[in-house]
């Protein structure tokens, strides 16, 4: 079959990486018109796989980060995994060139690890989020989280001139909720990447039967800041079983090189840093939301209205 020892090699060698070859191209959204889009990314866990579309932002827009359409996890398996609800939970850390902490999400500064090997890092949720909408969108918006009936019952919703201030005490991505009575939302359809964004940030997934609703739990983030504020973001995403046990985690991110260019840190399994969420875990439980003077974050001292969701310390599942 092989001429020599030689072509046996160069004949493997292009086996090999033709193989690599398809296996990319599988990778490949396609545009609907036939333009490939964005090289998705996998990574596999203990229990289910994460796949992102994981990009850097144009640097024509004046601002530096990554940003995701999503950001999946599709369960392995349906019948081992006791549970009847799988949510995305996210940690994040920044890594400052000048100022302080560029985030978005109100009370990011105060949910942070304030010392110890895990300083820095922070629970990614807001209790407080900000929508400047018009009224008769908040229905709409309602709707596409779930709430069937479309009435204003999802959390409690205040006005102030032309915003709607969101309370949420929920630890978990995507979720705006105050009590536990309260549904978690879930998709509708598998089409995280495709309904627009201003009417969700993502899901969590449900027990139907022998199989999961939608099929996976998802997050989209657009994680930035302007150009020369932060140096990076590290981020720690774990698929969380009832709210109790981590399935898996993967991380994420980017930093800025020796010259100054954005490096995409593409998805990636990391189950052994679970000491990282106990740490951000023990911080977020120790806060609550007032709500008497307007919505803020405070320390367990100062108030004990509004008492937050308590996030799970790092408990690996196993399966029973």
């Amino acid at each position: 079959m092989y001429k020599s020892r030689q072509h046996k090699k160069a004949v493997l060698r292009t086996i090999n990486r033709t193989k690599k070859l398809v296996a990319g191209i599988n990778n490949i959204r396609v545009h609907p018109f036939g333009l490939a889009l964005q090289m998705e990314k996998s990574a596999n866990g203990d229990f289910g796989e994460f796949k992102s579309d994981l990009k850097a932002i144009p640097a024509s827009q004046g601002e530096v980060g990554v940003e995701m359409n999503y950001l999946k996890y599709f369960p392995k398996y349906k019948n081992p995994i006791k549970g009847q609800e799988i949510s995305l939970v996210q940690i994040v850390k920044e890594e400052e060139n000048q100022g302080t902490a560029q985030q978005g999400n109100i009370g990011y500064e105060m949910k942070q690890v304030q010392d110890g090997k895990h300083k820095g890092w922070t629970l990614d949720a807001d209790p407080i989020r900000k929508l400047t909408i018009k009224d008769q969108d908040v229905n709409k918006i309602l709707f596409h989280r779930g709430d069937i009936d479309g009435e204003l019952n999802l959390s409690d919703i205040h006005k102030f001139k032309s915003k709607i201030l969101f309370v949420s005490s929920d630890f978990r991505y995507s979720q705006i909720r105050k009590l536990s009575t309260t549904p978690l939302f879930t998709g509708k359809k598998d089409k995280c990447d495709t309904l627009p964004e201003k009417e969700h940030t993502g899901w969590s997934i449900i027990r139907d039967g022998n199989s999961w609703f939608p099929s996976y739990a998802c997050i989209r983030d657009r994680p930035s800041a302007p150009k020369g504020a932060l140096k990076g973001m590290e981020f720690k995403t774990a698929a969380l079983l009832n709210g109790t046990d981590y399935l898996d985690i993967v991380k994420w991110g980017w930093h800025l090189n020796d010259k100054d260019k954005i490096v995409v840190d593409d998805i990636e399994i990391d189950n052994g840093s679970g000491d990282t969420f106990t740490a951000v875990a023990k911080k977020w439980n120790s806060l609550y939301v007032n709500e008497d003077k307007g919505p803020q974050l405070l320390k367990k001292e100062e108030s004990e209205d509004g008492n937050l969701f308590k996030m799970p310390e790092y408990t690996k599942y196993t399966k029973q």
